[in-house]
């Protein structure tokens, strides 16, 4: 129901007044990130020329530029060798610097000590090293900024209170045309300018105090929304809100210090600019092949990016050193590090702009960019070569998929949802789970209407069914065996498990004497292994459950020295007969394992104000009950989607951070949604109830 627009134009000053401060608030953190030397847009560099011999592997150059030393705090500037920070990192002390070297450098008053990155002679070598610093903002002047933005700040809202009382107008101030249009422009304005003040991973009061305001302003530009153009928002009002995400997205990650997880570094690099890699990496960088332990579609995507560039996987090897931050923009890696980024962000923009555009709302934005900023957008492997990114960004892409259908109920987005499930699947076996999405689509199809919804649902399932079986076919045509292709995917969680719930009795079902002397074996290196993790875990059962599957696999089943011919076979026969003979057993400790995933402090996010998880679940299934309809739906699936996910982790690995964090957003999803729903039929009854009492 459209409400009244009250009539009275806007003061010229006030909207003045707020023009300005916008103006102000965007230069105050523009000069706040240059003053704590965080905007590395604007930074300075100059080549040292006049490098001397100092002692030992330590060499000093001057820099002209005192006010960089870190005799009194920690140098923000940088030495850089051939373009690429040294390695050794910065702020070292002088003496690791002269006996250690390793490319360590410390600013010192006006001079810089550094070691080459091969402690060479910097002389000699044929590499070109300068200096990289921020510029200097005179604190006078940056304290003059702030002081004129909240004086301007306040006077426009003394100005707003003054002119609402002499008008006497409430909160219908807010639906007039002017108010309006600046309280969008503000509202989506904060997400910038708290992009802006994105210090690096460990957040600032300023920071969380600036996503408050955001949070609050975006809730009332919304509600102003809602209440001028009723259910049907133009896409002028909300297109504001889009751009500035896609701004924030661009500063977090692209401007914003980001230190890469997992990366070994003390300089603190955009996402954009630093990759490293895992040794789980090399299994997808090497390429597919039949019976790979891996699904084919990362590795396919790592050779398309790279194509052109010669990349050849064992020469890289070689010269780069697992989990260290690579900052070569001309690395081929480099490619595939920044267009996961770029999918993963489209993804996010698509899934975002899809549920502006259904629920007719700008607040999608404010939580896609909270996402994003507090890590819940994505795993902590951003910037690693691994699966979660480019997993995500198809998953995105899903979710706007299930969504669409619940509202437009197309039939053509069933097929997509079903090819969006198979490609999950083809990057990354776990994330088989997202069939849950297609399940639930078809379901809520067919309840509406099953004569028009079973030839695009059957035409799905065939869709996803051949997608899903690709690997073994292929394996199959290679190797000549259907299963390869399984057991060089599973072989390594089965026989973990199977070495969980095996009893020395086990070895009955054995099917030969080479098994059977081997179960032996492994189960006095388990009684062991485990008594260590007992020890090591003091009680903890997190610790214990995850460092029990560690040692059954690494030191249990695989012990140093011990090789076979055809491993994924033979540990597939033995797993498999011990598994389906102690399969309660199996159950218990996945189950054990999928709770863990789900609570575990160390693991779960999804808690507030000390409430248990679990708390917080019932609460979200019990608003889907209360409220119910096509949200309470879709909450409720993407509540079930990240259980789905934890109990396939649980059932084949432990729960460790990165396979719970790549689905726990899933949940933040659905809290909103329920949220949004909530509000909006709280709001149409309050709306309701005040024209009838007008009338």
């Amino acid at each position: 129901m459209r409400a009244l627009v009250p009539k009275g134009r806007v003061p010229v000053r006030l909207l003045g007044l707020c023009m300005c401060f916008t103006l102000l608030a965007a230069a105050s953190c523009f000069v706040y990130l240059a003053q704590s030397s965080r905007l590395t847009t604007f930074w300075k560099g100059a080549v040292l020329t006049d490098i001397r011999p100092e002692a030992g592997f330590a060499f000093i150059a001057r820099t002209k530029h005192p006010e960089l030393s870190s005799h009194e705090k920690p140098s923000q500037a940088r030495l850089l060798e051939n373009g690429v920070p040294l390695s050794g990192g910065g702020n070292r002390l002088h003496d690791d610097i002269r006996k250690l070297g390793k490319g360590g450098y410390l600013f010192w008053h006006d001079y810089v000590y550094f070691a080459p990155s091969d402690n060479t002679d910097p002389r000699t070598n044929g590499k070109r090293y300068e200096i990289f610093y921020p510029l200097i903002v005179n604190r006078l002047f940056a304290h003059a900024i702030y002081a004129l933005t909240a004086l301007v700040a306040g006077c426009a809202v003394f100005s707003a209170v003054f002119w609402m009382r002499e008008r006497r107008k409430g909160a219908e101030f807010l639906l007039t045309s002017g108010v309006l249009w600046i309280l969008v422009f503000l509202s989506s304005l904060t997400m910038i300018v708290t992009a802006l003040t994105r210090t690096g991973i460990q957040l600032s009061l300023m920071h969380v105090t600036l996503c408050f305001i955001t949070v609050l302003l975006n809730v009332l530009a919304a509600w102003a929304l809602r209440n001028k153009f009723g259910s049907h928002c133009s896409l002028r009002s909300l297109l504001p809100f889009l751009l500035a995400l896609m701004a924030a997205y661009y500063l977090l990650v692209a401007v914003a210090p980001h230190a890469p997880q997992g990366c070994r570094t003390e300089v603190a690099y955009s996402a954009w600019d630093a990759f490293c890699t895992s040794p789980d990496s090399a299994s997808y960088y090497f390429g597919y092949q039949a019976g790979s332990s891996r699904q084919p579609l990362y590795s396919l995507f790592i050779r398309l990016v790279t194509t052109g560039t010669n990349f050849d996987p064992l020469v890289w090897a070689q010269q780069h050193p697992v989990a260290v931050a690579i900052s070569d923009p001309h690395d081929p890696l480099h490619r595939v590090e920044r267009a996961q980024i770029v999918l993963l962000l489209g993804g996010g923009l698509a899934a975002c702009a899809t549920m502006m555009a259904l629920l007719n709302s700008p607040l999608p934005a404010v939580l896609f960019f909270l996402l994003y900023d507090f890590f819940l957008f994505t795993a902590w492997e951003l910037n690693q070569i691994l699966t979660e990114s480019l997993v995500q960004a198809w998953l995105f892409l899903l979710i706007a998929t299930f969504l669409a259908f619940l509202w437009k109920r197309q039939k053509m987005l069933l097929p997509l949802a079903a090819l969006l499930c198979g490609l999950l699947y083809l990057t990354r076996q776990a994330a088989g789970y997202t069939s849950i999405f297609l399940a639930a689509m078809i379901l809520w199809g067919m309840f509406s209407n099953w004569k028009m919804y079973w030839r695009p649902s059957f035409v799905s399932i065939c869709l996803l069914g051949g997608l899903m079986v690709i690997p073994d076919v292929y394996g199959c045509y290679k190797l000549g065996k259907l299963s390869a292709a399984q057991e060089s995917l599973q072989y390594q969680y089965r026989i973990a498990y199977a070495l969980q719930v095996a009893q020395p009795q086990d070895v009955v079902v054995m099917p030969d004497g080479e098994s059977r002397a081997w179960l032996l074996d492994a189960l006095k290196r388990r009684e062991v292994g485990h008594l260590e993790v007992d020890k090591l875990c003091k009680g903890d059962k997190y610790c214990q459950q995850v460092y029990y599957i560690n040692y059954n696999l690494y030191f249990v089943a695989t012990p140093p020295g011990f090789s076979h011919p055809n491993l994924p076979e033979f540990f597939m026969k033995i797993s498999t007969p011990i598994l389906k003979r102690h399969w309660l057993d199996y159950l218990v400790f996945g189950f054990r394992s999928w709770a863990l995933g789900l609570t575990q402090p160390r693991v779960a996010r999804i808690r507030m104000l000390g409430f248990s998880p679990w708390w917080i679940y019932a609460a979200c299934f019990g608003a889907a009950l209360v409220l119910r309809g096509r949200v309470a739906f879709a909450a409720a699936t993407l509540i079930c989607a990240h259980f789905s996910h934890v109990a396939l982790t649980a059932l084949f690995a432990a729960p460790i951070p990165r396979m719970v964090w790549a689905s726990e957003f899933l949940v933040v999803i659905a809290a909103f949604l329920l949220l949004w729903d909530a509000a909006e039929k709280i709001n149409n009854r309050l709306m309701q109830s005040l024209s009838v009492g007008g009338l």
